[in-house]
């Protein structure tokens, strides 16, 4: 096997082999990498000598399908001589697979050959027949009848209502089942098809349930969809599920480079395994498959916005994953696992700061520094946090029975005294929280910031300075830069079994872990997440844990979901101000930069600011970490009315849409302060007629500001 070799201090890597050394092989850290069900690849890989130039294409496109790389392999197989039918089947195949993806050019010339050729050269031919009219035409039917028995020929025969689909199959079936028997490589997905067929036909009844029991031993989508039929035939399944999973599968097999109708099958699968546990775990490894066949669409979902709460529709042509919250791990799982080696500005990759971090934290003092967590050695809040003017509504504190018609239903915030335990299933927030997160995903990598120090003894996410400023120190001229720049800290890739010894073990550097999506962490952690009547009329869009190690601020914000937010390990503190408070928190434009940073025994070090082209308007520029404001910012923030909420361990904080907030928050005696957040899409339907003025009413406005913020992390 050829080796790919990431070279580390200390450490070596040899991608994809079994005999990788040491413990931190990619397989450990991201899993098994998803490998592509491409009709293309097999058919080379299973004939032998291959010209040149199809060996290139498939090396091509092993990796994730972009338009590129497509592209770059069909320079290379439009260079082969169609000398015969086996190469007009290999640049007809190809063509086929990626119809989509490729040039409309003349094809009659191909066509005309394979035509004269026999065997499966027929069925490549009624393929591009099909993908040019995109009809079931009987010249096309007629082309698969002269092929060899094939599921192609069988589903259109079923779709042109014939009643000899089963019948043209059998003999294919019984191939399929004979190489099972022997523990040879079967076609998992044809017996699939033809036990489905044959046991809503009523023909072949004896044969269709034995391919059916055959094809669920095998490993990819074919054995997944047999467990689901089968079910379906017990009663387990609606038959309606399986009808569309057996539809979406047809017109997958006519249209291989549609990913719309990827999508909508890998979805299908994924929520009709969830009614058989067993099943699970290949439905979600089906789904990792969509970074590698359709990269772009994946990325497109992988950041949180209103598309993980629409149902997919290859009819209709629209992108969305139907709010299942697995769908989003698998296919964030995807893009790691396929991306992993992907460089980022600094010229490292994820996986290269993964096993740097590893080996600086596996060199930190065994002892904690959890001492100077105790009460008296944390910093006092920053003076400017809690608002000047006080909002009537202040911050109740309400019981769990009356959260709904107290807060919810007026979108005004509240405190829930430890409540956490009703987000979370089995068990209640306290110290071991962290070990629940650290058993269920040790590896999960996360990505850490290392705050700014302030001169009051804290930190802060979230530095403002003057652009001037920023820029006499950075040595660079913008023309026309805003008057403000907000400098985010610098970052790290991590397991979170390292974020949390650098935390506690750490003798000076703070860290702070931004937004670890729960769904990044695998499924078994959104297992973590029960249903609870405080979401009542409410859809869960996405979850997430943050995780601080010593005190630190967070600036003036909104979002646009509604926000459970549960204290499970520390404190914070939470200033808290209406919508209507917006310009008197002066919400501007701002450049928006983040240094480049190296990190080794001493700590994070700081380089030159990067993404200086990049501009965002989502923060207050009223610094609250700062212990003074300059007189502008001052007098206008000394006209605005707000509460502030306090949170212990165990605490959770409704903070409703759009509702500006700043934190403040404070480890405990384990050097951690733990949250999770849970962001909210508002059902307009289910909440009382009053309250659907607010902003959850047009959901698209209120996620789309969440769109590519995560996506980069790949």
């Amino acid at each position: 096997m050829r080796l790919a070799v990431l070279a580390v201090p200390g450490l070596w890597l040899a991608r994809g082999d079994s005999e990788s050394c040491g413990e931190l092989s990619v397989e450990s850290l991201f899993g098994a990498i998803p490998q592509r069900e491409d009709e293309w690849l097999r058919w080379v890989a299973a004939r032998p000598n291959q010209p040149a130039a199809a060996l290139r294409a498939a090396e091509v496109l092993r990796g994730p399908a972009t338009e590129q790389s497509v592209q770059e392999a069909w320079r290379e197989v439009e260079t082969i001589q169609l000398d015969g039918c086996e190469s007009a089947e290999l640049v007809g195949w190809f063509r086929f697979r990626y119809f989509q993806w490729l040039p409309k050019t003349n094809l009659s010339a191909l066509e005309q050959q394979l035509r004269q050729c026999s065997g499966s050269a027929l069925e490549v031919a009624a393929g591009l027949l099909l993908s040019r009219d995109g009809t079931q035409t009987p010249e096309a039917l007629k082309l698969l009848a002269e092929a060899s028995p094939s599921l192609r020929l069988a589903l259109a025969l079923h779709s042109s209502g014939e009643k000899s689909a089963v019948a043209s199959l059998a003999p294919r079936a019984k191939q399929e089942l004979k190489l099972s028997e022997e523990g040879r490589d079967f076609d998992e997905l044809l017996l699939a098809t033809f036990g489905f067929l044959g046991a809503v036909t009523g023909h072949e009844p004896r044969l269709a349930t034995q391919a059916l029991q055959a094809a669920q031993r095998g490993a990819g989508s074919g054995a997944l969809e047999a467990a689901l039929y089968s079910a379906s035939m017990r009663g387990a399944l609606p038959f309606q599920l399986c009808q569309q999973i057996f539809h979406l599968q047809r017109d997958l097999l006519f249209q291989p480079s549609s990913c719309l109708h990827r999508l909508e099958l890998s979805v299908l699968l994924l929520k009709g395994a969830k009614a058989i546990q067993a099943a699970a775990p290949a439905a979600e490894r089906f789904l990792e498959t969509l970074a590698m066949e359709c990269p772009k669409m994946a990325t497109e979902l992988s950041g949180m916005g209103q598309a993980w709460l629409t149902a997919p529709s290859a009819q209709r042509g629209v992108v969305g994953l139907g709010g299942e919250l697995h769908a989003v791990a698998a296919i964030r799982a995807g893009i790691r696992k396929a991306n992993y080696a992907a460089r980022n500005v600094s010229g490292r990759s994820v996986h290269w700061e993964v096993l740097h971090a590893a080996r600086l934290t596996a060199a930190l003092p065994p002892s904690t520094r959890c001492a100077k967590a105790a009460a008296s050695a944390l910093p006092l809040p920053p003076p400017w946090l809690a608002p000047p003017g006080k909002d009537a509504w202040g911050c109740p504190e309400v019981a769990a029975a009356e959260f709904r018609k107290r807060c919810l239903s007026r979108g005004k915030p509240c405190v829930l005294r430890q409540a956490a335990h009703l987000l979370l299933a089995n068990g209640t927030a306290s110290a071991s929280e962290l070990g629940r997160w650290l058993h269920l995903a040790p590896n999960a990598t996360v990505k850490v910031s290392f705050p700014y120090k302030v001169p009051n003894g804290t930190s802060t996410l979230n530095l403002l300075q003057p652009t001037a400023e920023f820029m006499a120190a950075e040595n660079v001229t913008l023309d026309g830069a805003p008057p403000w720049t907000l400098k985010r800290p610098g970052s790290w890739h991590m397991r979170l079994q390292d974020a949390i010894a650098w935390a506690q073990r750490h003798p000076t550097q703070e860290i702070y872990m931004n937004q670890a999506m729960v769904a990044d962490l695998g499924s078994a952690a959104l297992a973590q997440l029960q249903s609870n009547a405080l979401a009542e009329g409410l859809e869960l869009l996405q979850p997430s844990l943050w995780l601080a190690s010593g005190a630190v601020t967070t600036g003036y914000h909104s979002d646009g979901p509604e926000n459970l937010l549960a204290q499970l390990t520390g404190a914070k503190k939470v200033a808290l101000l209406r919508p209507q408070e917006a310009q008197r928190l002066r919400y501007q434009e701002v450049l928006d930069v983040e240094p480049l940073l190296s990190l080794d025994e001493s700590g994070a070090t700081l380089g030159a600011a990067q993404h200086l082209e990049r501009r965002s308007t989502g923060h207050s520029v009223i610094d609250v970490a700062q212990p003074a404001l300059p007189k502008e910012l001052l007098d206008s923030y000394k006209e605005a009315k707000g509460m502030t909420c306090d949170l212990q361990a165990g605490d959770v904080l409704y903070i409703p849409s759009r509702w500006h907030h700043a934190v403040f928050t404070t480890p405990d005696d384990s050097c951690t302060a733990l949250s999770l957040n849970l962001w909210y899409h508002r059902k307009v339907q289910a909440l009382a007629s009053g309250d659907r003025t607010r902003n959850s009413a047009q959901p698209g406005s209120s996620l789309r500001a969440f769109g590519g913020i995560l996506t980069s992390e790949f």
